[in-house]
């Protein structure tokens, strides 16, 4: 296995991604940007640059490509099969076969936030993704997980102060969500 991290000199606009041995060994930069997410495979990596949007490239850090100028905060889903990344008040899903792109939220459910924040956690079995989002009206900070392929199953697990840290991760029982708040 390889990990992937990023670093920086200070915030986003100097970050660079860096893929190494989990001994910190063969450590290779792969170039600007952040928030880097390797597909399961180990081949291919997206990432978010505030230059470029959404980027994808190879895993040696070839072939760079931007998917989407505004999208931000992407990640692979643990099968392979779909990118996400957050854009305004939706989450943007794409198919890695078919280059197709759908919205995860419904225009309903879309409308009622103010905001999505970066750094989504996909489910292990890659059918729920949970994020942080701030209502239209309001503050408010909001733990809200949805299920890829039923548009119905929209949940608001936590709404109230904004001490809600933007990253997520699941539990491997995929029925527990995992982040961090103040």
């Amino acid at each position: 296995g390889r990990l992937i991290c990023d670093m920086s000199t200070g915030g986003t606009d100097t970050s660079h991604i860096v893929l190494m041995n989990p001994d910190g060994t063969n450590m290779k930069d792969l170039g600007l940007g952040c928030m880097p997410s390797l597909s399961p495979d180990g081949r291919h990596v997206v990432c978010s640059d505030p230059r470029e949007g959404i980027v994808r490239m190879k895993a040696d850090g070839s072939d760079r490509e931007t998917i989407e100028r505004n999208g931000w905060g992407t990640q692979w889903s643990p099968d392979g099969r779909t990118i996400a990344w957050g854009s305004g008040t939706q989450i943007v899903l794409l198919d890695v076969k078919t280059n197709r792109r759908r919205d995860l939220l419904t225009p309903e459910q879309s409308a009622m936030l103010g905001s999505v924040y970066w750094n989504l956690g996909w489910s292990t079995d890659s059918q729920w993704i949970a994020f942080k989002a701030r209502r239209a009206t309001g503050n408010d900070g909001m733990v809200v997980v949805a299920n890829v392929k039923s548009p119905d199953e929209f949940k608001i697990l936590y709404e109230g102060p904004n001490r809600i840290n933007e990253d997520f991760t699941w539990h491997p029982d995929n029925a527990h969500v995992v982040c961090a708040m103040r």
